[in-house]
């Protein structure tokens, strides 16, 4: 009876209980292919348009009021020059004290194109006006994809993100900038102050963990709930870095296009991320990536022309751990970089969406920017346009309504702006003196 049940038992094994199959089952698993392929994410960048510009739509007023970043534009031809010379100051007095190899317990120095990581540094400090200060970058061996910024101006970037990244210079220049972005914008002060709120939260927690009055639960609650707005404070500054990195690499005329390499690259690794996360997930931090590429100021890159044209090579040396390099800070640079204001960005953001006819984001912009500036008419008239635009294409009155009482705002901070005057005109307003000499 024993031998018979066993028979048994093997025969199901072998012919299975159900109709189905692994290629059944395996179907249903294609569309999650699809969707978390890192082969097609990265695809879809590089099918992006190489260059960004700003071109106005179709039917869009363009009054010019507003203007991109202020810039001297340099002749290609002295640029030129200036480059070739600048290359034979670096294969002079750089070149040779970076390529000399010193014995490390760390890593071989041969295996790290430190020239290369200085000639991009080099860039990007020149192109925005960071040549005011020391800047240090260190390759340190680690399997760990990943780069830091620290105290002094101390960027490291770790092997395991430097090997996947190297032989793209815009990967790399993202890399660099982004680390950049951090010290520029005071992150590690605030992440040392956040850090020190965590501990703090932390021993509440514990110790409301060991009390056995009534208040410990609640106590517990408000630590946790506190500790956790720290962490959103974490990835609230790691997006920032991006953004800022995006400013950085497209003045020192990198294409943001390819920069997003690197976000790619991060992208096949582990991308959750929880309310108790440093950093957003890569497929966010792309996104958001992607937003503020589509509203970067076109005439950035001549910015960093004529900042590189005005400056002198910085130069470099090997620390003295061999593992990292030092560029020195101008003796002559009196000029420093300038983080964007909320007015600064808000204008930025406002004005390329409306030459681009995307007027509901438009819209959103200039009043977020009214309410930063009452007393400035160039947000309400061009809230006016945008308004009149939408109600051109939809027929929607509410759209002209908002026109109109726009433009009448800006006509009392400006009547007699030229653009003004003839907006007021377009949309029939007639001020309540004229009309009583017409009747």
């Amino acid at each position: 009876m024993k031998k018979m049940v066993a028979i048994a038992i093997l025969l199901l094994m072998t012919t299975g209980v159900s109709n189905a199959s692994y290629l059944d089952d395996q179907l249903k698993e294609v569309d999650k292919n699809v969707e978390y392929s890192t082969p097609d994410q990265h695809a879809r960048m590089y099918n992006l348009k190489k260059e960004y510009a700003v071109e106005v739509a179709n039917g869009v007023k363009n009054p010019e009021l507003i203007k991109f970043a202020d810039y001297k534009l340099i002749d290609d031809s002295l640029y030129d020059k200036k480059l070739k010379d600048d290359e034979l100051k670096y294969e002079k007095s750089v070149l040779p004290a970076l390529r000399k190899n010193t014995k490390t317990v760390n890593i071989e120095p041969e295996s790290v194109d430190f020239y290369n990581v200085y000639r991009i540094a080099e860039r990007l400090i020149r192109a925005n006006n960071l040549d005011y200060v020391n800047w240090r970058i260190a390759i340190r061996k680690t399997e760990v994809s990943n780069a830091a910024a620290f105290d002094g101006n101390y960027i490291v970037i770790n092997t395991g993100l430097y090997d996947s990244v190297y032989e793209s210079e815009e990967g790399l220049a993202f890399v660099i900038a982004h680390e950049m972005a951090h010290h520029i914008l005071g992150h590690p002060q605030r992440t040392a102050e956040l850090s020190y709120s965590l501990d703090y939260f932390d021993s509440l927690i514990t110790a409301a963990n060991k009390s056995k009055s009534n208040t410990s639960e609640l106590n517990k609650l408000v630590a946790e709930s506190r500790k956790l707005g720290i962490y959103k404070e974490f990835r609230k500054m790691e997006y920032m870095a991006d953004a800022e990195a995006l400013t950085l690499i497209a003045k020192a005329g990198y294409s943001p296009y390819k920069g997003v390499e690197t976000l790619n690259f991060l992208n096949t690794f582990n991308n959750l991320s929880t309310i108790a996360s440093t950093h957003p997930s890569t497929a966010e931090r792309i996104e958001s990536y992607n937003e503020n590429l589509s509203v970067l100021d076109p005439n950035w890159k001549f910015v960093g022309k004529e900042n590189i044209y005005n400056s002198d090579v910085l130069n470099c040396k090997k620390s003295s751990d061999r593992v990292s390099i030092v560029i020195s800070k101008s003796k002559t640079s009196k000029n420093f970089y300038k983080v964007e204001n909320k007015e600064q960005r808000l204008t930025r953001i406002a004005h390329i969406k409306y030459l681009r006819g995307e007027m509901k984001d438009a819209i959103k912009y200039f009043h977020m920017l009214t309410e930063l500036q009452e007393d400035n008419y160039i947000p309400y008239l061009y809230l006016s346009l945008a308004n009149e635009y939408v109600y051109n294409k939809t027929g929607k009155k509410k759209f002209l309504k908002h026109a109109k009482k726009s433009i009448i705002k800006a006509a009392k901070l400006k009547p007699a702006d030229d653009y003004v005057i003839e907006q007021v005109k377009n949309l029939g307003i007639v001020n309540k003196k004229e009309k009583k000499q017409e009747l």
